[in-house]
């Protein structure tokens, strides 16, 4: 992975542009979008939820999942990309909470939320077993991790392998999900392969299936 994935800079250098770089980033489509807050509604409890969505980017998936009718902050290393988030937030009626922070290390109370979901940027972080340590830490009692992952045409991205082997101790695996050929996400094919990825905070209760 580039030093350059993990700067600031470089995400801030093309977060004018990086919306229109492909429909599932954007989720601009109505179709895309509703394929977002439909794989979501559909492996998520209906009632609202304390979201954090790490790695926010432009914040399109914290709207979605506002439309979802759950509280969601948003956070991002990159203030460009921030900017780019407060102003469809502005314009979609201030429905979440963006700030400039880092993924790897939230800076919220223990048990502030019921979910945290990642898209796409676990893969990028200088040490994911901290992020994910951090997030299950930030996590409530049956709390949910739902994360999106990928190995890329590019050679990045992380394998289910290898993201169950950074997974702590304290969450458990519930689900695996191919998403690669479903186009109604990424508003075209892909040549390369993404899977959703949930787990849930263990107790002593645990919940094996959603």
């Amino acid at each position: 992975m580039s030093h350059k994935a993990q700067s600031p800079d470089t995400w801030d250098s093309i977060a004018g542009k990086y919306d229109g770089l492909w429909p599932d980033q954007s989720l601009a489509d109505p179709s895309v979008r509703a394929a977002w807050k439909r794989l979501y509604a559909e492996v998520l409890p209906e009632r609202p939820l304390e979201v954090l969505d790490a790695g926010c980017g432009t914040g399109s998936l914290a709207l979605a999942l506002a439309e979802l009718g759950h509280r969601v902050t948003g956070i991002d290393f990159s203030p460009a990309m921030i900017e780019q988030a407060q102003a469809k937030n502005a314009k979609f009626g201030k429905q979440v909470s963006f700030s400039v922070q880092d993924a790897v290390s939230p800076n919220f109370p223990p048990r502030s939320f019921d979910l945290v979901t990642c898209r796409q940027v676990l893969w990028a972080l200088p040490d994911r077993g901290a992020a994910l340590s951090n997030w299950e830490n930030l996590l409530r009692p049956n709390g949910w991790m739902v994360l999106i992952e990928g190995l890329f045409a590019s050679g990045n991205g992380m394998s289910e392998t290898e993201l169950l082997a950074a997974l702590p101790d304290s969450m458990e695996h519930v689900l695996t999900r191919d998403l690669s050929n479903n186009d109604a996400l990424w508003g075209r094919p892909l040549e390369d392969h993404r899977y959703l990825f949930v787990a849930r905070r263990r107790t002593e209760k645990s919940v094996s299936t959603i």
